[in-house]
C-alpha cells in the first residue's frame, strides 16, 4: 500500500491541483454568466466559453449554454465554438476524462454552489445545478457502463492472447492428437511426449518414454 501511494503520489497531486484550478475557473465563469449582458460582458462570456470548451468540456459547457439560451447572439457563437472544439468534446466523453475531470467537477460544484451568498449568483447556481444534476447522473452511468465494457474488452483480449499463445506452443512443439504431457520422475519437470516414442527430459536429461497400450 505504501509503495502504491509512493508511486502514484505525483499523479495524484497533479490531478488534485488541476481539478482545483478548473473548479476555481468554473466558479468564476458562473459569476461572469450571472452578470447582465453588455458589450464587454458579451465578449467576456464568449472568451470564457471558448476556454471552457477547450479545457473543461462536457457537461459544464452545455450547462452554461442552456443557462444563456435566451441570448440568441451568444447561442449562435457558442454553437460555432462547440463545433470548432467537437473533437475536444468527443474526447471528454472518454472513460479517462470522465473519471479525471467531469465527475469531480460536478460533485464539488453541487456542494460549493449552495454556499454562494450573492442573490444573483445564488439564483444562477440553483439553475445551474438543475441543469448539472442530469449530467452528473449521466456521467455516473457512463462510467459504470464504460468500465464494464472496458473490463469485458480486456477479458476478451486476454482470452485471445491465451489462445494465440496456446497455438504458438502447439506449433513450436509440433503437438498433435498423439502428444501427451509426461512428468519426469527424476526432476518432476513437465515434458511433451509423442505416444510410442521416447526422448530425454528437457530439464534433467533423464530418458522418458511412454509406450502405446
Amino acid at each position: 500500500m505504501k509503495q502504491y501511494i509512493k508511486n502514484n503520489w505525483g499523479k495524484g497531486f497533479h490531478w488534485l491541483i488541476s481539478n482545483i484550478v478548473i473548479l476555481c475557473f468554473v466558479v468564476l465563469s458562473l459569476a461572469i454568466f450571472s452578470i447582465d449582458d453588455g458589450p464587454r460582458i458579451f465578449i467576456l462570456k464568449n472568451l470564457d466559453f471558448i476556454i471552457l470548451a477547450k479545457f473543461v468540456g462536457i457537461p459544464i459547457v452545455i450547462s452554461f449554454l442552456f443557462l444563456s439560451f435566451q441570448n440568441v447572439t451568444f447561442l449562435l457563437v457558442a454553437l460555432i465554438i462547440l463545433y470548432l472544439f467537437r473533437e475536444t468534446i468527443k474526447e471528454s466523453f472518454s472513460l479517462k476524462k470522465l473519471k479525471q475531470k467531469n465527475l469531480l467537477q460536478m460533485l464539488v460544484l453541487i456542494i460549493l454552489s449552495s454556499f454562494l451568498e450573492f442573490e444573483k449568483s445564488r439564483e444562477w447556481s440553483i439553475r445551474f445545478l438543475f441543469l448539472l444534476a442530469p449530467w452528473y447522473l449521466f456521467s455516473v452511468i457512463s462510467i459504470l457502463v464504460m468500465t464494464y465494457c472496458e473490463s469485458k474488452r480486456q477479458e476478451e483480449v486476454k482470452k485471445r492472447n491465451q489462445i494465440q499463445a496456446l497455438f504458438t506452443l502447439f506449433e513450436k512443439h509440433q503437438i498433435n492428437k498423439n502428444t501427451y504431457p509426461v512428468i519426469c520422475p527424476s526432476c518432476s519437470g513437465e515434458n511433451l511426449l509423442d505416444l510410442g516414442q521416447g526422448k530425454s527430459c528437457d530439464y534433467c536429461g533423464a530418458w522418458l518414454s511412454r509406450k502405446e497400450i
